[in-house]
């Protein structure tokens, strides 16, 4: 009854879109002030990859707090909905088509229910090995950059500096360095990657060399390499 109020049915699939803001711990559990994790996304806002996912007649059923409403079709703000409750949290979730979403406790659970997830915005490079999952095909990566140059930081770098071991941004700021999040385009090429994967089962062919360059960055630093997820080809490029 409740996902026909959302105008969602078992035959039709769906994509969980969630971004990982501040805004319920500071304003809902009122744990801590307003602070930005190196996880959280301060841009929540995938216009051009929800509108793809409509023209596949795919709906988007969006997750998380802060996201203001696009005159979208087929996206549905479940967020919104004052039926929202934690069971169906967990429901919807375990019948999406797969889940695009930060790295958090909800972008996890389609995996309980073997389902797919692609994971955006992530910052801890040095620890990649955390997020590897067959069920978690693609990831795709938060940039560096210098607030004094603007410019973005070579990945080594970031691990040779420690910077993808801060948690907070403003600990990042107060250093010199700021982080970026994946933007509405390079999301977009991820998931037309995800959609395939989910078709062929088989990742793009063209990706091993940039695969081998980004992995011997991790071997320099004695980190453990990603067996199951790949970075998103498109974004490696």
């Amino acid at each position: 009854e409740l996902l026909r109020k959302m105008t969602l049915n078992k035959n039709r699939k769906f994509i969980c879109f969630h971004s990982r803001t501040p805004h319920y711990e500071a304003y809902v559990k009122k744990r801590v002030k307003f602070r930005y994790d190196l996880r959280d996304s301060r841009n929540p806002y995938y216009a051009k990859t929800w509108n793809y996912f409509s023209q596949n007649n795919l709906k988007t059923v969006v997750f998380g707090d802060e996201h203001n409403d696009f005159l979208i079709n087929d996206v549905i703000y479940y967020n919104k909905n004052n039926f929202k409750n934690d069971f169906l949290d967990i429901y919807i979730a375990s019948k999406c088509k797969y889940l695009v979403g930060d790295a958090s406790g909800m972008s996890h659970v389609p995996i309980i229910f073997r389902k797919n997830v692609l994971i955006k915005n992530v910052h801890d490079i040095h620890r990649l090995y955390t997020k590897d999952n067959k069920f978690c095909p693609f990831i795709i990566l938060k940039k560096y950059k210098s607030l004094k140059t603007g410019e973005y930081l070579h990945y080594s770098e970031v691990l040779e500096k420690g910077l993808s071991e801060k948690t907070l941004l403003r600990d990042l700021n107060d250093i010199g360095y700021d982080i970026e999040d994946n933007t509405d385009d390079e999301v977009l090429e991820a998931c037309k990657e995800m959609d395939n994967f989910c078709e062929s089962k088989e990742f793009p062919k063209e990706n091993k060399d940039l695969e081998n360059k980004f992995n011997q960055l991790l071997l320099n630093r004695d980190l453990k390499l990603l067996k199951h997820t790949k970075i998103s080809y498109s974004f490696l490029k």
